[in-house]
């Protein structure tokens, strides 16, 4: 009967300091676990803030101080012209499909509150803001809005 008590005190050690063991090896497992997933979340947040990055170089306008600036958009419909100044000062009206300069810089796009230029390959969007008028005085953010007529009171009947 002693045996079997020493033989079962025996097992419970062995068993205590594998069951401490176990629980050690775990600990390790989740901590190595806990840091490769935070590495994991810091490289995918490295990669969202450079694609971020990268569209807000996009969309921000210029990366370099010397794209024109917009000064004004008028036109009507589809049909629409923007005053460029250059970075030497020289103010120009340019259409769709005008080459500006002798870089080959080129206008790609007018619409209403925004000029897109394309050089050496890469788009650039210029900044311009809503309230911007053309020399005539007529509100360029709704395009037309200073050609339309006055309204006039209906006839009595």
């Amino acid at each position: 009967m002693r045996v079997k008590s020493v033989v079962i005190a025996m097992m419970a050690m062995v068993g205590a300091s594998a069951g401490m063991a176990s629980a050690e090896d775990m600990v390790s497992i989740g901590n190595d676990t806990a840091f490769f997933r935070a590495k994991a979340k810091r490289e995918e947040a490295r990669k969202d803030f450079e694609k971020n990055q990268a569209d807000a170089d996009h969309y921000a306008g210029t990366t370099s101080g010397d794209a024109p600036t917009v000064n004004w958009i008028e036109g009507v419909g589809k049909i629409l012209t923007a005053q460029l100044q250059l970075d030497n000062g020289a103010k120009i009206q340019a259409r769709e499909g005008d080459v500006i300069d002798n870089r080959g810089t080129k206008v790609t796009s007018i619409k209403p509150g925004e000029v897109v230029i394309k050089r050496n390959g890469k788009a650039i969007r210029l900044a311009t803001t809503p309230q911007q008028t053309n020399p005539y005085g007529q509100n360029t953010a709704v395009p037309g809005l200073g050609m339309m007529p006055p309204q006039l009171p209906m006839p009595p009947r």
